[in-house]
């Protein structure tokens, strides 16, 4: 369906979109887009981004909190560490296992169980995930996969939540990310789950492979895509430029994929940043979570995916705030996610976009 095809209310005015996978709703309000601009404008940053920085505690050489020092070589690299600030700590023996409920129900507790790492990238300060050589970040990768397996194996976890934040809900620049392997899968995973499961069973088709097939038939939100991934702009998006990558065939996890897949799940990671780049004249900020199988002993078919949320709205510049209506209400967009697939494939189309998505 491209846009030639799309009722006229679709293109240009205000709608509520449906979420497959969360069951919940966006509204997109088109007009929003001609509104006077007088908010919040950040500063561009200007300053050069040094190889190495002495007071970064993953930088080579450099002690971190634990006492522990980074490696020196970088062969040594991608690695993994126990957070020295965890959010979650692993289960002991002895250790609390029941809830808590008072007797109205209403306060109600669990114990929280879990390891959080950190993955050190690179021994370079100034390098991304896109900049690093690609043969590196398919390492990253693969170390991804590596600890999904491990600590899912461990009996108390039961999801391993693994994200990177980027310029963006992260304390240090240094190319890193973090898993949090929990105890518990959390509601939005299970709501995921759910309704994947239920799409399954009343279509006897997989969601994730289904959006995949019919985005690459609409093309209005494909962003790129190669053998084995594709990247859109969710019809559902919630933020401005956020983008969902998803596997052309079936997978649970990481650990499902070949080599030439891992491959290929790198190069649609690195394209998702660099059309950001490309879009924004420098590095984005984003935040990137992987979704894939609980580790719980669950039977589960066709589940992985990955998100990429970067926070601007209209530029690297002016970043995008849930507030008001949107922490009340339900999330709302301006631009409709066609125009912001349109900008990432043509990010100095800035003309054309005009005439095609500003309705007066």
């Amino acid at each position: 369906m491209t846009e030639a095809l799309l009722p006229d209310w679709m293109v240009s005015g205000n709608q509520f979109r449906y979420n497959p996978l969360t069951g919940e709703k966006v509204q997109v309000s088109t007009e929003r887009l001609l509104r006077a601009w007088g908010g919040e404008v950040s500063a561009i940053p200007k300053e050069k981004i040094d190889e190495y920085v002495s007071d970064c505690p993953f930088c080579p050489g450099n002690k971190r909190k634990s006492g522990e020092t980074a490696p020196t070589k970088l062969e040594e690299y991608p690695y993994a560490f126990a957070n020295d600030t965890a959010a979650l700590k692993p289960r002991n023996d002895g250790d609390a296992l029941d809830g808590y409920s008072d007797p109205t129900g209403i306060y109600r507790a669990e114990p929280a169980y879990g390891t959080c790492e950190v993955i050190i990238h690179h021994p370079r300060h100034d390098l991304t995930l896109a900049t690093i050589e690609r043969a590196h970040a398919v390492k990253v990768f693969r170390l991804w996969a590596e600890r999904y397996r491990e600590l899912g194996a461990k009996p108390y976890i039961n999801y391993v939540n693994i994200f990177e934040n980027f310029l963006f809900g992260s304390s240090m620049r240094h190319p890193h990310n973090q898993l949090w392997a929990s105890s518990a899968v959390s509601p939005i995973q299970e709501k995921i789950l759910s309704n994947i499961a239920g799409y399954q069973k009343q279509y006897g088709k997989h969601l994730i492979q289904t959006i995949a097939e019919e985005e690459i038939k609409q093309e209005d939100r494909v962003v790129f895509q190669n053998d084995d991934f594709i990247g859109i702009v969710p019809f559902w998006a919630v933020w401005p430029f956020e983008m969902m990558i998803m596997p052309k065939t079936p997978k649970n996890s990481l650990l499902d994929l070949n080599e030439r897949e891992l491959e290929h799940f790198t190069e649609a990671y690195v394209t998702a940043i660099e059309k950001l780049n490309a879009l924004f004249g420098g590095d984005c900020p984003y935040s990137a979570g992987l979704y894939q199988a609980p580790t719980d002993g669950g039977d589960y078919a066709g589940v992985m995916y990955l998100m990429f949320r970067p926070p601007v709205l209209r530029d690297i510049r002016t970043m995008k705030w849930m507030v008001g209506y949107e922490l009340m209400a339900m999330s709302q967009r301006d631009l409709t996610p066609e125009a912001a697939a349109f900008l990432l494939r043509n990010p100095g189309g800035w003309e054309e976009f005009k005439e095609k998505f500003i309705h007066q």
